[in-house]
């Protein structure tokens, strides 16, 4: 989403592969780049390679936060609980785990 690709700094001037998408702000462009996403946890590291969507800032999706989607939350268990503020989130699928 806007908000975070201003906070890590993306240059939408080099984002060229694109794409347009409905969700909860309306219909948007999203440029398409190779990613990986790494979590840390209990000593081990757990990696994925994805097909990244950032979307180009408008005013109505501009503070809207980043969500991870279910192509990386599948292989997780998530618990969330609002009373105990907790969330936590443990792997379930074997191939999970990626090597670097």
């Amino acid at each position: 989403m806007p908000l975070d690709a201003w906070r890590i700094g993306v240059n939408y001037a080099e984002l060229h592969v694109s794409e347009r998408s409905l969700g909860i702000g309306g219909v948007s462009t999203n440029f398409i780049e190779p990613a990986f996403l790494a979590f840390v946890g209990d000593g081990e590291l757990y990696g994925y390679e994805i097909q990244l969507g950032i979307c180009s800032p408008t005013d109505e999706i501009v503070t809207i936060p980043s969500l991870l989607g279910r192509d990386i939350i599948d292989y997780w268990r998530v618990t969330y609980s609002k009373p105990e503020l907790r969330l936590v989130a443990d792997v379930v699928a074997a191939d999970a785990r990626q090597a670097l």
